[in-house]
């Protein structure tokens, strides 16, 4: 930390820029830090709306010992122009080099990682400098605003000694930030233009819905508009803008109604990563959907209908899947099927007999009097879940009496649970077999699902029966929520996702779940590249924010660890405020 004498008299912007980088373990004595480097794209949006105004900048200022900075939207040096051979030397002493994410927990205060964390003009002069290494600049920077959208696109930063400190830079930089925004709007404007131009040629020539997509444009016909809800309309824009979507492409998409269309995808030649989407809908799709929706679909997921039985029909069914995907409520909606009963009711009715494995023989494991109670006095279908903790002994048992069984059986089974010879015999005892998938592998169904969610938690807050389909007003996420959800990892699958949606609700029955309202500890995105140690720690660190109501301070007390410490940990977990 700063002592008194060195943090006196410093404007509010500039101590409380110094409590933050003290707070993330830098001293000022330290050099810069190395920063993370990583490779520039050249083609950027950014840099291609800068280039002349860059050039004109280091035109103005040949000869003389300034230099320009430009940085991305990630506080990642992208561009560089400097007055000479010395001036470059000395960006370089500082790691000031095109690549470098030259943000305060690196660096410091400085104009241009200041800038990037507050999101307006800074100047940083002499020992306004956090560390002594930066001390002999003076530097302005502003923030590079997309005139359209609202959105830091990056920072202009222009840099000298601090004994050639002059004011009249600062309006000479503005003016350059200005210049660059007007080249991205008029970028943008061309772009654009070209995703119009396509969308209206589209709509013309084609009778399906369509949806077009650009930087700042989304379009969409009467079609598209009709057939898409808000949730839809998330669930086609993260279509678009998934990695695989580079070239053109189809896909099948559920529809927060339950229906399925054809999406075909096709990228805008000449523009800027716009794509124009046609939606179709499956006829047969939708045919079989409505004809077979009981037995096809389970919570958002596609499930093969049950087949045809006869009187004399035997059914041997296993329901498999990860903790938390609905496998006892699946396997209890096929057990009143097979029961001749509506599977809405196999929550309260009995015409089946069910025994919970992982219950019954928690305490009593090799008890095999509760399998041949239920075997003796069932009523026609029996249904066995978790059988994946049944031993040997006992699940032998079990196989037996399913070969004997003369009714109905339905099996229930954890994927991930420790494969053994007598498990995979009784497994092999079945004629049919469903496996529910993760809710990480139904991205492109995602928004049906929490659809279906949301409706059966309004109608439980409002006391209705959960498969009432009234036309009532109910819950709602909104697409930057829903955009958020759909980005995590959900080990606990649809269990988890519920438990979620339920602290979101907050007993609402009706009205917006927005971000804000989503629970700290899913309320960021899942951060790829993590090894399952720094999972674990993540997690933690978000169940400790969550359970002090953000307070970090608090959090870190409870998690043993020290502020500066969490804080380098909620930077790389990119956990923000």
């Amino acid at each position: 930390m700063s002592t008194p004498a060195e943090g006196a008299g410093l404007r509010p912007e500039i101590e409380q820029a110094w409590t933050r980088v003290a707070l993330s373990g830098l001293d000022h004595g330290m050099e810069v830090k190395d920063p993370v480097i990583t490779d520039i794209d050249v083609k950027s949006r950014l840099r291609h709306a800068a280039g002349p105004v860059l050039d004109a900048l280091a035109s103005d200022l040949l000869d003389t010992r300034f230099s320009v900075l430009l940085a991305d939207r990630s506080a990642r040096i992208v561009d560089r122009r400097v007055g000479g051979r010395a001036p470059a030397q000395t960006l370089e002493r500082v790691k000031a080099v095109p690549g470098a994410q030259y943000v305060e927990s690196v660096s410091g205060t400085n104009s241009l990682a200041t800038t990037f964390e507050t999101g307006r003009p800074v100047s940083v002069s002499g020992t306004e400098h956090f560390l002594e290494a930066l001390r002999v600049f003076s530097c302005f920077g502003a923030p590079v605003i997309h005139p359209i959208t609202g959105r830091i696109e990056g920072v202009l930063d222009i840099t000298g000694p601090v004994e050639h400190e002059n004011d009249l830079l600062k309006p000479f930089l503005l003016r350059a930030v200005t210049g660059i925004a007007d080249r991205l709007r008029c970028g943008s404007r061309l772009s654009d233009q070209l995703v119009f131009s396509e969308f209206q040629t589209r709509t013309a020539r084609s009778h399906a819905a369509v949806a077009a997509f650009g930087n700042d444009l989304e379009l969409s016909n009467s079609l598209a508009r009709d057939l898409l809800c808000e949730e839809d309309m998330a669930l086609v824009r993260m279509f678009a803008a998934a990695p695989q979507s580079g070239k053109s492409g189809t896909t099948m998409l559920t529809l927060a109604s339950g229906a399925e269309v054809r999406a075909r995808i096709d990228v805008v030649t000449g523009s800027d990563r716009g794509v124009i989407v046609e939606l179709e809908l499956d006829a047969d799709a939708v045919s079989h959907y409505r004809s077979t929706s009981r037995t096809r679909r389970f919570d958002g997921a596609i499930l093969p209908p049950m087949p045809e039985q006869t009187a004399e029909a035997v059914t041997r069914v296993l329901v498999c899947g990860e903790p938390g995907t609905g496998k006892t409520t699946r396997a209890r909606s096929i057990a009143a099927e097979l029961a001749g009963l509506d599977s809405t009711d196999s929550l309260t009715h009995t015409a089946f007999d069910y025994l919970d494995c992982a219950e019954k023989f928690a305490a009593e494991p090799t008890d095999p009097s509760a399998i041949i109670e239920l075997a003796r006095c069932s009523t026609g279908v029996l249904v066995f879940d978790n059988v994946d903790v049944l031993n040997s002994a006992v699940a032998t048992l079990v196989r037996q009496t399913v070969n004997e069984f003369s009714g109905h059986v339905v099996l229930v089974c954890d994927t991930t649970a420790q494969d053994n010879p007598e498990l995979r015999s009784l497994r092999a005892t079945v004629t049919r077999s469903e496996t529910l998938p993760a809710l990480r592998d139904q991205r492109l169904q995602f928004g049906a699902i929490i659809k279906d969610a949301v409706v059966k938690i309004s109608n439980l807050n409002r006391r209705q029966p959960l498969d009432h389909r009234e036309p009532l007003q109910s819950l709602r996420v909104v697409p930057s929520a829903l955009e958020v959800l759909s980005r995590q990892d959900w080990p606990g699958n649809l269990v988890e996702l519920n438990a979620v949606l339920n602290a979101a609700a907050r007993g609402r029955s009706i009205g917006d779940i927005t971000l804000a309202d989503i629970p700290l500890t899913h309320r960021y995105p899942e951060v790829s590249g993590l090894t399952r140690l720094e999972q674990i720690e993540r997690k933690a660190i978000l169940e400790a924010l969550a359970a002090t109501d953000g307070n970090r301070k608090q959090a870190a007390e409870d998690l043993g660890l020290g502020r500066t410490t969490l804080y380098k940990r909620l930077r790389r977990y990119r956990i923000e405020s």
